[in-house]
């Protein structure tokens, strides 16, 4: 599309800061009092340790546990030195696996990240290629999924229209029906596994959910961590598919929203310039309805079109339609501009990412 106004820019640059100043404060007076608490109790717990054995000083406890919080850093496992369990690596097959894949798909949860020289040089260029790569599969993929998801909306859709459903309201009914599919399949479905799997709360299986398809990736929460040992080996691969799948449907999602955000900040722009326009019309109208009495509409005009669907004039049956009048209070939405629910088919065929680039 065309260049941003800078006016729109620094409109939007604005909102963007204010929304992040809201979430800096909400995060900070949810957090920061449970970590005093949390602090309360580890000051607790470290004068009862010194307390039930009161040859270590305190400065040497304080040494030793530096040191173990560094090589816990560094991705050792601690309990395993500490009580002298055999070594098991971090890069076992399943888990470079793993951590190649999160590089890829730029989600970088960080619970295993490269610490040697010529780990973090290969993972530069590893980086730099694979997640061009990934990129063109995820937007094929997208593709295919949303070819995918508007064929069984179709198929629904014909249902809905046999049954002489209007087709505005059939839309509305497809748009919401494709998102509940996604959620379904994406969302709802794997936070449950993983809630099974992992022994996770629904909220913490759900929170890792979205903080993956979203690729903010933090790594608190990581599935397969704690059931390395003794997990599935088909368990890792079926993450990683559902990352694929799930990143591709997410890009769709964030996509829409962005879409729904971009047409209602047009629209309520346009809408204030044709306010000013249309007063007089508006009156007028008024005027109109007070002499003829408001159910004296002739019966023969068409419903006023509504935004989201164009094609509903020309479903209905001719006999329907009557004669336009002339004049028009309102002009027809323009057929350019897209329409919110529109996207939605769209956006689930196209999960293009580059279409972000354009914009």
């Amino acid at each position: 599309g065309a260049a941003m106004r800078c006016s729109t820019l620094l409109l939007i640059f604005t909102m963007v800061l204010l929304y992040l100043v809201m979430g800096a404060l909400v995060f900070r007076s949810l957090e920061a009092p449970l970590e005093e608490k949390e602090h309360a109790v580890l000051m607790d717990q470290t004068r009862a340790f010194l307390f039930n054995n009161s040859c270590v000083d305190l400065y040497t406890l304080n040494d030793y546990v530096q040191k173990v919080l560094e090589s816990v850093g560094a991705g050792v496992d601690a309990e395993a030195a500490i009580l002298n369990k055999t070594f098991a690596t971090n890069w076992d097959i399943a888990s470079a696996l793993f951590f190649s894949g999160t590089i890829m798909t730029t989600i970088g949860y960080g619970n295993i990240s490269p610490k040697s020289d010529g780990g973090k040089l290969f993972c530069i260029c590893f980086a730099l290629v694979g997640i061009p790569m990934f990129g063109i599969l995820l937007a094929g993929v997208g593709d295919h999924l949303g070819t995918g998801l508007r064929n069984t909306v179709a198929k629904i859709e014909k249902l809905f229209l046999k049954w002489r459903v209007s087709p505005t309201v059939v839309r509305v009914i497809s748009a919401v029906l494709s998102i509940l599919l996604g959620c379904l399949l994406f969302l709802a479905v794997p936070t449950l596994v993983f809630q099974e799997v992992e022994n996770w709360s629904l909220l913490e299986s759900s929170y890792f959910v979205v903080i993956t398809l979203t690729t903010v990736g933090f790594g608190d929460y990581v599935a397969g961590k704690q059931t390395d040992r003794n997990s599935k080996y088909w368990y890792k691969p079926l993450v990683w598919f559902w990352i694929l799948l799930g990143l591709a449907y997410f890009a769709s999602v964030l996509t829409m929203i962005g879409n729904w955000l971009r047409v209602l900040s047009k629209k309520t722009r346009a809408e204030m310039e044709e306010l000013r326009a249309h007063a007089t019309d508006w009156t007028q109208n008024i005027q109109n309805m007070k002499f003829r009495g408001p159910f004296q509409a002739s019966p023969t005009k068409a419903p006023p079109s509504q935004p989201w669907s164009q094609s509903q004039s020309r479903s209905q049956p001719l006999g329907q339609r009557g004669p336009r009048r002339k004049t028009r209070a309102k002009p027809d939405p323009d057929p350019v501009q897209p329409q919110p629910l529109d996207y939605l088919a769209e956006n689930l065929a196209f999960i293009d990412e580059s279409s972000d680039a354009q914009s």
